[in-house]
């Protein structure tokens, strides 16, 4: 069981760049608030979770998660209700099976965790 807070998670179906993964690292494209993401980080998105009052997808395609037990928190730049934080005692959240989600062979996953 996972204690702690987790917040932003993307998946795509490719491998990152180095480029890209500095812009994130940067904010470029990529953003620690409530935006869609932008520029080349489109491609291949799958799925996009910022947390912002909800599990929603904000890539598109659909893959919303359901909330149990996880309580939404304050993230590491101090906006409310923009992660969610996890006690230990069988939190988690459910995205339902969807298609884009499986099989897949090459892709990358970023995500803040504390």
């Amino acid at each position: 069981m996972y204690q702690g807070w987790i917040d932003d998670i993307g998946i795509w179906n490719r491998a990152l760049t180095q480029q890209e993964i500095n812009e994130m690292h940067n904010g470029v494209n990529y953003s620690d608030t409530c935006n869609a993401v932008t520029g080349s980080l489109i491609n291949g998105l799958v799925g996009y979770w910022p947390f912002c009052g909800n599990a929603n997808d904000q890539s598109g395609n659909g893959n919303n998660g359901m909330v149990n037990g996880a309580t939404l928190s304050t993230d590491r730049f101090g906006n409310s209700d923009s992660a969610y934080s996890f006690d230990g005692q069988n939190d988690f959240i459910e995205v339902s099976n969807n298609i884009n989600l499986q099989n897949l062979q090459n892709f990358s996953i970023s995500v803040w965790y504390k």
